[in-house]
């Protein structure tokens, strides 16, 4: 199966988060969920830890704790009541955050993959303040609520750079297309890795995403122009040989675009 890489020229950067947590070591001897009153950081710091980034908002506070500084727990505290509210929880790298709102943040998400070493375009993540109350309309236990989360594209201004792809390998680069919108490339397998080329595999290779002036450059790593000559006794059902089609890239692995 091929493997197909959409890279718009105005860089539509795209790319996840998990199930929210909460802060279930509180020292506080208010019911889960409520700070007491008055809040302040430093009680905020009792009940989520002196490593938790704190950013007040008129009276109430956004509060980002984590136990690795990759991702982490977003929550909202209504000044007034003490009321915790869960945002978000992110799984990827938090590239930068901001409030939007009051019980609202936007989070950029980086492109690191938690589970392997691929990464994919930055994103954005919306997440609002939802409180869920009880048959007796008394707010649920902070672990039975949850934020609101939209996602969207992130939309990076001319100059920001970024690598994408999973490092697995020598492959080919079998069709290139330049359309209105952007760029589409095409990944095979080469003949000495056809077998292990599986028909589920989506992840590109390793893409560097770069600016020399007004010139926007993608540059494939670990990548070929021509897949080479098929093993006759090989089981792959790529349908392999194949080869990028003779053109202006000559032998470059880079490719220059300009607006």
């Amino acid at each position: 199966m091929r493997r197909m890489l959409p890279i718009l020229l105005v860089l539509a950067l795209l790319s996840g988060c998990g199930s929210p947590s909460h802060p279930s070591d509180g020292k506080s001897d208010s019911p889960e969920g409520v700070l007491p009153l008055p809040v302040t950081e430093d009680s905020i710091r009792e009940v989520y830890g002196e490593e938790s980034k704190i950013t007040p908002y008129g009276c109430d506070f956004l509060v980002y704790s984590s136990n690795d500084p990759n991702n982490g727990q977003f929550d909202w505290i209504y000044g007034k009541t003490g009321q915790c509210c869960p945002l978000t929880f992110c799984t990827h790298d938090i590239l930068s955050y901001k409030i939007t709102g009051a019980g609202q943040v936007q989070i950029l998400q980086g492109t690191g993959n938690p589970i392997n070493a691929g990464r994919s375009f930055p994103s954005l993540r919306t997440a609002y303040a939802a409180l869920r109350l009880d048959e007796t309309g008394q707010p649920l236990p902070t672990h039975q609520q949850y934020g609101i989360e939209t996602d969207s594209p992130y939309w990076a201004p001319r100059g920001e750079c970024y690598t994408i792809g999973c490092p697995h390998g020598s492959e080919a680069l079998v069709d290139l297309r330049v359309t209105i919108e952007g760029v589409e490339a095409v990944f095979g397998p080469t003949a000495e890795n056809a077998d292990g080329f599986f028909d589920a595999a989506s992840s590109i290779p390793v893409t560097e995403i770069t600016f020399a002036g007004d010139a926007c450059i993608l540059t494939f790593r670990d990548t070929v122009l021509e897949s080479g000559t098929a093993d006759p006794t090989s089981n792959a059902t790529c349908g392999l040989p194949t080869s990028f089609p003779a053109g202006t890239l000559g032998g470059l692995q880079s490719l220059s675009l300009r607006r």
